[in-house]
């Protein structure tokens, strides 16, 4: 099973690493305040000295010199880059870095040793005569306690990653690390024998470079490894619409793909929905492929194919959870001028016996129970629309008869048709009505008007009520059988949530279409004589009341895959090239070609301008309208050299099914870091040096 398939783009794997792994392991490490611990041991060494005209020497053996765990000052990594591979591409490696790192070891420095103090027998203060070297004494071991201090000007901490799908989720863990200290400076302490290392004749003292070289080695990496092991992440996020679950944490039948040419991340997910422990009964699809990684200067971070199956469980688990129905009433019918519609006396003459004073309820006030028979059922189809887009092409097709019928054809202009025939019936009973037929072009507007899309088909029963003994009794049954279109798919926060908050999902509209009005039939009543009537008129009235229940699956939308503290650029419009931009007192101010629907508020992404200070992703300021976009910028990029590019929000297309697969919808987006929207738990491992690890 693998309905949802998703690709990332090499920069949205940057992205990934960058914002989730190297920020994050930067705020774990910054909480370290231990620095490590060292032991080595320098060879054997002798020391040669004048006192009063003779000539003294110790020879130091058996040295071990133990460095105990100290404590950082000024700790602060920062992310300094990421590679995908090169030899796996499962592996991915951050390098931080640290600069003017000093580390304080106070009473840490313990040097243990043995020392055989000899004299001269010749007033030589150098010991280079033919002299005898006698021991002065026995031989003693020595244990001495010093504070020690060692300052690094940059500190390297590579850390290597692997994604994989274990133990039911997609997990990126930890492997390794490394740290390298370039050029320490140890600060040896002033009383400790190695200061005596190098010596000749008592001149020029100093550490030997063989100690500096075994101080450099210590064990950095040991210490940092005890952190990192602890920080991991999955990959996804179950989508939570109130109690519909979407888990999208399985991993799919052929769950990852590391393309070895240009680098990239393919994920599939099993994406089953279930209701309070229900699992959506539907037989699973063939599996999803993946769709290919995300392309273009530069490529979109994300790309998600989500298979009509779990469009289908979306309306399911609606229907499931139990609020496809609702109780209309004459206090709460919209617009209450419809009150009427619940009133008996309305229809005397089109439901007879309904107001009669022998058989029916006069002058009563109805309620109205209305509920899904069954869950509803989508189908990915062509229908057909004249809009913006494609009626140019249309006129042109129909140049030569354009100024006869042109008139007439924009009249249709996004009116949305559900099917081929019913748009075509209302084509060719327009151009019978015309002086001029344009039948035989026919053909070519559907040609152009047709476009993937996603049609909802129900039936609701109606249950009319009246009262009974302080209750309400039904007394008149009849079905509504609707059809819907999915229309205006974009990027949005669900309006049904979960307890660690919104869901993300792609919102949309549900629209009735033009060749798609409801078909009522009678069911029963227990009035005498009635066994039918015009129900449709009582439809009418509680239509508004329905269409308020569907519109809430419409805003809750369909959960994504979604990566723990990163959102979508939400709102919807197309890439747009800038004609100007500039920066004045911390402020952008950046001109499109043309509108950009850009709404304040919202994240956008400008890119391709030189310099590249002003490209990024940034939140429109108050500013923002028509073709101007304004953005807050801390510092002066400069003169703007090469004009860019509003990236366009969000791409997303309906895909129809073909032969052998199934239909599916395409999001092609970016993504942006908001920390705050991670799990609270996670915020709080982050804060405690605790495993990171998203749930």
């Amino acid at each position: 099973m693998q309905p949802v398939t998703v690709a990332i783009s090499p920069t949205g794997v940057q992205y990934l690493l960058k914002s989730l792994l190297g920020d994050q392991i930067a705020q774990a490490l910054q909480t370290m305040t231990e620095a490590p611990s060292y032991q080595f041991q320098p060879g054997d060494f002798q020391y040669s000295f004048d006192q009063g005209g003779t000539a003294y020497r110790n020879d130091y053996s058996n040295i071990a010199i133990n460095i105990l765990p100290g404590q950082f000052q000024a700790f602060s990594p920062v992310f300094s880059g990421a590679v995908q591979g090169p030899n796996d591409n499962s592996q991915f490696t951050i390098t931080m870095t640290v600069s003017n790192l000093e580390a304080d070891y106070p009473s840490g420095w313990n040097e243990t040793y043995s020392v055989q103090e000899y004299w001269y027998s010749e007033p030589d203060p150098c010991g280079g005569g033919t002299g005898v070297w006698y021991p002065n004494g026995p031989s003693k071991g020595c244990n001495n306690t010093y504070n020690y201090s060692v300052q690094v000007p940059s500190l390297t901490i590579t850390a290597i990653f692997e994604l994989s799908a274990s133990g039911g989720s997609y997990e990126l863990t930890y492997v390794s690390s490394g740290a390298d200290a370039g050029n320490p400076q140890p600060n040896i302490p002033g009383q400790s024998i190695l200061n005596q290392q190098e010596v000749s004749c008592g001149v020029g003292a100093h550490i030997s470079t063989a100690t500096k070289d075994a101080l450099g080695k210590m064990d950095w990496s040991g210490a940092f490894a005890q952190t990192l092991n602890k920080v991991f992440a999955s990959i996804g996020e179950s989508g939570q619409l109130g109690p519909v679950t979407f888990d999208f944490l399985a991993p799919g039948d052929t769950p990852l793909q590391f393309p070895t040419s240009g680098g990239g991340i393919q994920i599939g997910a099993k994406g089953s929905v279930s209701v309070n422990g229900s699992a959506f009964p539907q037989t699973p699809p063939a599996d999803l492929p993946f769709p290919q990684v995300p392309t273009g200067n530069p490529p979109p971070h994300v790309t998600y194919w989500v298979q009509d199956y779990e469009v289908n469980a979306l309306f399911w688990g609606f229907f499931k959870a139990g609020v496809l129905k609702t109780t209309v009433t004459k206090d709460n019918i919209m617009p209450q001028a419809d009150q009427i519609a619940l009133w008996t006396d309305t229809y005397a003459s089109t439901i007879p016996n309904l107001d009669s004073p022998q058989y029916g309820y006069p002058q009563t006030w109805m309620t109205a129970d209305l509920w899904a028979e069954a869950a509803p059922i989508t189908a990915f189809q062509t229908i057909y629309q004249i809009n913006e887009e494609n009626l140019p092409s249309i006129q042109k097709a129909l140049s030569a008869v354009w100024s006869s019928v042109g008139t007439a054809i924009e009249k249709l202009s996004n009116m949305t048709y559900s099917s081929q025939d019913g748009f075509e019936n209302v084509l060719k009973a327009i151009s019978k009505r015309l002086p001029v037929s344009f039948e035989q072009y026919i053909p070519a507007i559907e040609q152009y008007a047709g476009m993937p899309g996603v049609v909802v088909t129900h039936t609701t029963r109606c249950a009319l009520n009246v009262p009974n003994n302080g209750g309400y009794t039904p007394v008149i049954t009849f079905d509504v059988a609707q059809t819907f279109v999915m229309q205006d798919l974009q990027l949005g926060e669900s309006s049904v949530g979960s307890d660690s908050g919104p869901t993300q999902s792609v919102i949309f509209t549900l629209i009735q279409p033009f060749d798609g009005l409801p078909q009522v039939s009678f069911v029963s009543s227990t009035i005498y004589g009635i066994d039918g009537g015009d129900f449709a008129i009582v439809w009418d009235g509680l239509y508004t009341n329905w269409q308020r229940v569907f519109n809430d699956i419409a805003l809750a939308g369909l959960p994504l895959p979604r990566i723990p503290g990163f959102d979508f650029l939400f709102g919807t419009w197309a890439a747009n090239a800038l004609t100007a931009i500039s920066w004045s007192g911390g402020v952008v101010t950046a001109t499109t070609t043309t509108a950009h629907g850009v709404q304040v508020g919202q994240q956008f992404q400008i890119s391709g301008v030189a310099p590249s200070g002003y490209n990024g992703t940034f939140a429109a300021l108050a500013d923002t309208t028509g073709n101007t976009l304004v953005y807050a910028l801390a510092t002066n990029p400069g003169t703007e050299t090469v004009l860019g590019t509003l990236v366009a929000s969000a791409l997303i297309k309906v895909i129809p099914p073909v032969a052998g697969a199934d239909g599916y919808i395409s999001i092609t987006t970016n993504v942006i870091y908001s920390p705050q929207n991670l799990a609270p738990a996670v915020r709080e491992m982050l804060s405690k040096q605790k495993t990171l690890r998203v749930a």
